[in-house]
């Protein structure tokens, strides 16, 4: 038995021994006066004394005790009250109606303030305003639940300063277990409590910088529960502002491989890495927030480790790449369009060669044959089927983004019948396409392959806007602009041709409406495309004194309008083949031309129209030809593009020659070839393959007369 346990049941334990020396005091007294004691009188005499002599003796014993039990509980309540006012801690006791009785010399240390100006209430004169309510809240509700409470205030010392408490209470019962009220202990957790702050302020601070930062930073603890995530993560990944659980971020976003289509595994993802103790290194991923577009981040992490090698969770920080990815797509893109423009470039060399030896013979067949209706419509095939085949040498360049750059007079509706054919090709067969064109020429000073590349953008974004099929529409027709056309508000009055590209696709919503011009801005998914195409179309045709607008309803398709400047209606283009006569001369013409089909022909033409024409296969032989007979010679035909020596340096030489030497330019290569050749495609010296006679021997005549 504890000494505790003893002292609390010294009552019972003294009324037990009471009673047990009462019973042996008369069992032993009345034993042996029966046995030695025979007179009654004198036995009842001596009884009487015993009970005396008992009364006596065991009054004087239990005053002994008594005075050593109330020695006891003295010594005892003063042992407690030594030890709780040695302590470091402030004491207090309070009874059942909640006001405090007792308060330790610590305490009252501690306030400067006797035990009578504290008990009851009168503490609470000490805390801290700003903290006071909130401690008697606790405390009144910790004694209505009879249940522990911790709470910490600023209490104000003696000198008047306030110091940081940490309160802890705890309800005390007697032996009974009935409740009798609370105890507490106070420690002053000034210096901890000033840590504590420093430790938030720093923490604010080191918040304030990671939120500056444009990179995401992302933390987790040893558990993987996430501890901090920064501004820029939030925003990558439309986080609310407030820390989220694990289990509620798949509720705000979706992590994918780099390819932006396959759910990355949970092993995979980047913290998760990091937190097994793997170093990753500029890991490429794909985040999709919920309604936002998807975003390309590169991330780096590490697992956090503290001094004494325990592990405390992972960092990783996210760099956003969409940008970066977009401008590689592009280049990726351009790339592409480049080996097309190479390849493309060789073979409009040999095809328009080829062209213009059948376009040529169709030309000269058509003189031969003038008379003969029959043979006349076999010669219109085939100057339709050359027509054809140049129509789709252009539309290839166009493509590649490889045609010589030259705005020409052009008839708008003969750039969208050009372009008919090759857009059924783009779109597919599940599209129908229509076309409305005016029956008068509308003539606009274009760069007809930028145009064409224009309108064909137009096509695969209507195509894509239809993946189950539908109806696109190209209408050409003339309006006026008289100040109330809002389209060309801000642009020049006067009349222009306006190209309507209209589908009954997915349309676009307000939104996307807005920003649809923008440079690198798309709807589509990542990979499908670079956001360029409508932004070039929207330089393009700004370029050309233009304005290109977009109308549509979500669900109900969209309405392009591209508006070009009319110029004079008298210009019009001379048409492919349209041969009524040859205009000619009697002049010697030095003509040169590396492929001999070509030459054959382009001579024959030539000596048709009453030219004297001297040929040659390649740069030195026409050099050697200039020289004996230069004084003769009043044009040269010069091919570009030659082995040995091209056509600049020819040129170079026959000036030497004679300074003013007339030289016609002649070549079925791209502009990007003939720009590293130092030939400008501009002016009256420069005509390119497939060869149009008409316009070859109206230019041949324009250079000798001028």
């Amino acid at each position: 038995m504890t000494d505790t346990n003893w002292f609390g049941k010294m009552p019972l334990i003294l009324v037990f021994f009471y009673l047990l020396l009462s019973a042996l005091w008369a069992y032993v007294s009345n034993t042996m006066l029966l046995h030695y004691v025979r007179d009654v009188e004198l036995f009842s005499g001596i009884d009487t004394l015993m009970d005396w002599a008992f009364i006596v003796v065991t009054s004087l014993f239990l005053y002994k005790l008594l005075s050593r039990f109330i020695l006891m509980v003295t010594d005892r309540e003063q042992q407690y009250q030594t030890l709780a006012d040695s302590g470091q801690a402030l004491v207090w006791l309070a009874g059942t109606d909640q006001l405090c009785h007792y308060f330790n010399k610590t305490w009252l240390k501690f306030t400067g303030r006797s035990l009578e100006q504290e008990k009851g209430n009168g503490w609470a004169e000490g805390v801290h305003p700003d903290d006071l309510q909130r401690c008697l809240d606790i405390y009144s509700r910790s004694f209505e639940k009879r249940e522990k409470f911790s709470m910490d205030y600023r209490l104000r010392r003696a000198d008047g300063e306030y110091r940081w408490l940490q309160d802890d209470g705890s309800p005390c019962y007697d032996s009974s277990g009935e409740f009798v009220g609370y105890i507490g202990f106070c420690l002053d957790v000034t210096e901890g409590k000033e840590l504590e702050l420093e430790l938030a302020r720093n923490n604010e601070y080191m918040s304030a910088i990671l939120d500056c930062l444009s990179d995401g930073v992302v933390a987790c603890d040893k558990d993987g529960t996430l501890s901090l995530f920064n501004r820029s993560t939030r925003e990558f990944h439309g986080l609310p502002e407030q820390p989220l659980p694990p289990d509620q971020w798949a509720d705000y976003y979706d992590i994918f491989e780099k390819d932006g289509i396959t759910r990355m595994k949970t092993e995979n993802i980047p913290l998760f890495r990091a937190l097994q103790g793997q170093e990753v290194n500029n890991q490429e991923i794909v985040v999709v927030s919920k309604g936002a577009t998807p975003l390309t981040l590169l991330a780096t992490g590490r697992q956090l480790v503290s001094n004494c090698g325990e592990k405390l969770g992972a960092v990783v920080s996210l760099h956003d790449v969409t940008m970066v990815k977009a401008l590689e797509e592009h280049i990726r893109q351009a790339q592409k369009l480049e080996s097309i423009g190479t390849l493309a470039g060789g073979v409009a060399h040999d095809f328009n060669n080829i062209l213009t030896v059948i376009i040529g013979a169709a030309a000269l067949l058509e003189l031969n044959v003038a008379d003969d209706p029959e043979q006349m419509e076999l010669v219109a095939q085939i100057s339709h089927s050359a027509e054809r085949a140049t129509k789709l040498t252009q539309s290839l360049l166009a493509f590649s983004r490889k045609q010589a750059i030259n705005k020409q007079p052009e008839d708008v509706g003969s750039v969208v019948t050009t372009m008919q054919d090759f857009f059924g090709r783009i779109i597919g067969e599940d599209i129908l396409l229509t076309t409305y064109l005016p029956d008068e020429a509308l003539m606009v000073t274009i760069d007809r392959g930028q145009i064409e590349q224009v309108l064909m953008n137009l096509a695969i974004n209507a195509r894509d806007a239809m993946p189950h099929g539908g109806v696109l529409d190209i209408v050409v027709s003339p309006v006026e602009n008289d100040g109330t056309q809002l389209d060309l508000e801000g642009c020049r009055y006067g009349h222009y041709a306006l190209i309507t590209v209209s589908d009954t696709g997915e349309g676009i919503d307000p939104e996307t409406a807005k920003r649809i011009f923008e440079p690198f801005f798309t709807t589509k998914l990542l990979g499908k495309g670079t956001g360029l195409g409508l932004s070039m179309a929207y330089g393009i045709i700004r370029q050309h004194d233009g304005v290109i607008q977009v109308e549509s309803t979500q669900g109900e398709g969209a309405t392009f309008k591209i508006y070009l400047p009319l110029r004079d209606q008298s210009e019009k283009p001379v048409s492919v083949l349209s041969l009524k006569q040859l205009p000619g001369g009697t002049e010697t013409i030095l003509l040169v031309e590396d492929d001999p089909e070509v030459l054959v022909m382009n001579k024959g033409l030539l000596e048709r129209a009453g030219y004297v024409v001297l040929s040659a296969l390649d740069g030195a032989e026409a050099l050697d030809l200039f020289r004996r007979g230069s004084d003769a010679i009043a044009l040269v035909v010069l091919d570009v593009v030659m082995p040995g020596m091209n056509g600049k340096d020819v040129y170079g030489k026959l000036k030497e020659y004679r300074n003013n030497v007339k030289v016609l330019f002649v070549s079925g290569y791209t502009a990007d070839v003939l720009n590293t050749k130092g030939v400008v495609q501009s002016g009256n010296n420069f005509i390119s393959k497939p060869l149009n006679p008409q316009v070859f021997l109206r230019r041949v005549r324009a250079l000798i007369d001028g």
